[in-house]
Formats: structure tokens, C-alpha cells, sequence
């Protein structure tokens, strides 16, 4: 699971307006709490390409001025003990 987050920049108030709802209907995304014209929203997907497919569709939209990159965040499944052996060459000593 990748979990991203970004700041959406709105060209002008009434963009922010019309935006915002559309984008809150999206159940990838949760948003945060608009300031002005700039509007922090978290992305929750299953691989970095989705992740790139939001962030790049937000940029796109008629109305935005830029989209941000805050944070990025992935669940490696093979992160098991296992696999940090593996990994490192070492067992690991609990």
C-alpha cells in the first residue's frame, strides 16, 4: 500500500469550489482542511503507479495551478524477518 500526500494550489476561489466536492468523491483520497487556495489531500494506493496516475490527473485538472508532493510512503509486503535476513545476511537476534 502506498500512502501519499500532496497540496493542491487552485488557480482562483471559484476553482477551489467546483474542485473540491469532485475530488472528495474520489475514495483514494482523503482531504484535509483547505486554506485559501491550497488544499492538502492524502492518497491511499496500491502501487507507486497508481500513486503517479492521481498526482499526475490532479495536475491536469482545468483549475490547478501545481500539486505538490508532501510525503510518500510504501508497505514493502517482503518487509519480513525473513526477508530482512535475506536482505542484510545476518539473522536478526530478538
Amino acid at each position: 500500500m502506498w500512502i501519499s500526500s500532496f497540496v493542491i494550489t487552485f488557480a482562483s476561489e471559484s476553482a477551489a469550489l467546483e474542485l473540491v466536492p469532485a475530488l472528495d468523491s474520489i475514495a483514494a483520497f482523503t482531504m484535509g482542511e483547505r486554506q485559501g487556495l491550497r488544499l492538502p489531500v492524502v492518497v491511499e494506493a496500491p502501487d507507486g503507479s497508481t500513486s503517479r496516475y492521481w498526482h499526475e490527473w490532479v495536475e491536469q485538472l482545468p483549475g490547478v495551478v501545481q500539486v505538490e508532493v508532501a510525503f510518500v510512503s510504501f508497505d514493502e509486503s517482503t518487509s519480513t524477518p525473513e526477508a530482512l535476513v535475506a536482505r542484510e545476511g545476518a539473522p536478526i537476534h530478538g
